[in-house]
Formats: structure tokens, C-alpha cells, sequence
């Protein structure tokens, strides 16, 4: 794997393991939280969605989902997600 996309289906797939009738994997987990903390995590910008130094993407949301499901990288999701609701809520 070696794009956020790579990474995103793979995520959807072990997620969704048990609807398929199959068992997920640990192993995929472990390398897809590894990238969550080793890369994702400290180039996300929760104020704009965007990794550091892209625009957004469909990717960036990507990205977040996954960071939300990680333990790890929780905190910093569910801050962007609050930023999100802010902005809109003061938008209408």
C-alpha cells in the first residue's frame, strides 16, 4: 500500500471484514494505524482538513476517517470534526 486511497480501502475491507463473511485482519490494522502515527498524524491540519502542504481532497477525508477510528490519533480528529460543526453552525 502506498496511497492514502491504498490505505482507505484497505481500512473499508477490514472494517467491514464480518459483513463479507471473513475475519479482519490485525496485521492490516497494525499497518494502517502505523501510518495514522508515523505520517498522517503530524501533517494533518485540522483547521483547513488538508495534509500539510496539499489542498483538500477527498483524500484529506479520508485521512480524517481513518484517524478517527484509530486510538491513537482520536483527540486530534474529534478537534477538527468540533472545528467543522463550529464553522458551519456560525455559517447559517
Amino acid at each position: 500500500m502506498t496511497t492514502v486511497g491504498d490505505y482507505f480501502f484497505g481500512y473499508l475491507i477490514n472494517k467491514n471484514a464480518k459483513t463479507f463473511g471473513i475475519s479482519d485482519s490485525k496485521k492490516l490494522q497494525e499497518a494502517i494505524d502505523s501510518q495514522i502515527t508515523k505520517k498522517w498524524m503530524s501533517s494533518f491540519e485540522p483547521d483547513n482538513f488538508a495534509l500539510k502542504g496539499e489542498d483538500l481532497s477527498i483524500d484529506s477525508f479520508r485521512v480524517l476517517e481513518m484517524m478517527s477510528s484509530s486510538p491513537a490519533a482520536q483527540n486530534k480528529s474529534q478537534k477538527a470534526l468540533q472545528s467543522l460543526v463550529e464553522k458551519a453552525g456560525s455559517t447559517s
